[in-house]
């Protein structure tokens, strides 16, 4: 008879997302989209507001009122679209041996793996995406030589051109060794996690301190020399959880803080196996939004490329980091030179 004492879907339901949670970094300092913004959309895409609603302000002359007032449209609200086109999942065969004979521990032997596989992918993917963008500003960072704390202020001076929030939501994400040299600066301050809720607890199991109003995180996902300023609106992911299929034994959808997934068990009659998966829809857009700028009304509205590569991020400034003369000789040593 099965050792599996409880129904499975009851440790699903208190574990899924805790589990997921507490692996994730990168993820949670993006934008996410979820379920019900794409159900019945076409193609597999929404639309993603940017920026907000404006019109302008005049003068009237002052008792005089000799000219008529004057109208204005209210105008942009632009958006851009948010697609989805990857599917994760992760799916495990539980033996009619494994149920009989073995005495199986459903949430730390087969959820919690399950549940780090699809975490691990999703960070992956979020840290593969900032590597991959095009940031219109980059900061050189010389190990023993540019003060963290300057390279912050001008960081932020940088996102606060082109009217980047600042919210909260700016963050520093640094890869070991770039971490290590912040650490090292006289005006790095660690961070109070106290009173912290649960998702951004999340978060700052990984936040490691604060400085010139960054707040930093450090990921084993990025390189080791890896390092951006952030805003969390420079990638959107979308997410949406898979139906439950008609021929699953049991199933979920799951929806919470904006992340969806799906889990199902089903049998797999020609292997005489259960199966236990976890699976996503998932999309990653990075946010290229570059207003014209200057002094003109049409200083807000959205800077035209005729290559779209040319297209660059002005809500996360790049820094380019080198490490101390010494490390760089033990990174050749052992032929570990990161980012």
């Amino acid at each position: 008879m099965a050792v599996i004492k409880a129904q499975p879907e009851v440790f699903v339901d208190q574990y899924l997302f805790p589990l997921v949670e507490r692996k994730l970094i990168t993820p949670l300092l993006v934008t996410r989209v979820a379920d019900d913004k794409f159900i019945g959309a076409q193609n597999q895409q929404v639309n993603f507001k940017l920026g907000e609603l404006r019109t302008r302000a005049r003068r009237q002359e002052f008792r005089t009122r000799s000219r008529p007032i004057v109208m204005d449209d209210i105008e942009g609200g632009d958006s851009i679209p948010v697609f989805l086109n990857t599917h994760t999942y992760t799916s495990t065969g539980l033996t009619l041996e494994h149920l009989t004979l073995d005495n199986i521990k459903f949430t730390q032997e087969v959820i919690n793996p399950q549940t780090r596989a699809i975490a691990d992918q999703l960070e992956e993917d979020v840290a593969f995406a900032f590597a991959n963008m095009r940031f219109k500003y980059e900061l050189p960072y010389v190990e023993g030589e540019t003060d963290p704390y300057e390279l912050g202020i001008d960081a932020g001076e940088l996102l606060d051109r082109h009217d980047v929030p600042d919210d909260g939501n700016r963050f520093w994400l640094v890869g070991s060794r770039v971490w290590a040299a912040i650490a090292k600066s006289k005006r790095f301050t660690t961070v109070d996690k106290a009173g912290e809720g649960r998702l951004v607890a999340a978060i700052s199991r990984a936040e490691v301190g604060e400085i010139a109003g960054w707040r930093i995180v450090k990921s084993r996902a990025v390189a080791p020399n890896a390092s951006w300023f952030m805003h969390k609106s420079l990638l959107v992911l979308g997410n949406v959880a898979p139906v439950v299929p008609e021929g699953a034994k049991i199933g979920r959808r799951y929806t919470q803080d904006n992340w969806d997934m799906t889990w199902i068990q089903d049998y797999d009659g020609n292997f005489q196996r259960d199966r236990s998966t976890i699976q996503t829809f998932t999309g990653l857009t990075p946010i290229y939004d570059e207003r014209v700028g200057g002094e003109g009304r049409d200083r807000h509205d959205l800077k035209k490329f005729d290559n779209p590569l040319d297209m660059k991020s002005v809500r996360a400034v790049k820094v380019n980091f080198t490490p101390a003369a010494g490390q760089i000789l033990d990174d050749l040593a052992t032929d570990t030179v990161g980012a």
